[in-house]
């Protein structure tokens, strides 16, 4: 079977067959199926874990019935005296890390928690219960916080 459009009230000169533009087609999608999955990362996570990994032993002992970063993170703060230095260091920069990204947030913060006190996780708490209302990078943010460790 060939296609039958009329261009321009002729038929076109060459006609290619139905069957060769339908495997076209069908070379096309499986190209993309195989490239649009390899071209965007999954998921963050091992990239989390591998920020955690100094604090791995002291997650074990101190926040085994924690999975979420913000606990996690909150959990190591409040037993910091009990951590290894190397440890600490790596919570502490990654505590630095998320006070910058939370600068994204200003915004929403004043908007929505400004009579929330500092500290605690208050705030973030309370962005988390206006999170249908709040910017895309404030999310982006808090879905960071908030995501499962395993």
């Amino acid at each position: 079977m060939y296609r039958s459009e009329k261009v321009s009230g002729k038929y076109p000169r060459n006609r290619i067959p139905e069957s060769m533009i339908l495997t076209f087609k069908m070379k096309w999608f499986y190209f993309l199926a195989l490239i649009i999955p390899i071209s965007f990362p999954i998921d963050a996570a091992p990239k989390k874990q591998s920020q955690l990994s100094r604090c791995q032993n002291e997650i074990e002992t101190f926040c085994q019935d924690r999975n979420i970063l913000n606990q996690i993170m909150e959990c190591l703060k409040r037993d910091e005296s009990q951590l290894s230095s190397a440890c600490k260091q790596q919570l502490s920069s990654l505590v630095e890390e998320f006070k910058t990204k939370m600068e994204s947030c200003k915004e929403d913060r004043a908007k929505f928690c400004r009579w929330v006190v500092p500290g605690g996780g208050r705030i973030i708490k309370c962005l988390k219960e206006h999170e249908t209302a709040i910017s895309i990078s404030c999310k982006k943010t808090l879905e960071e916080l908030y995501r499962p460790l395993n």
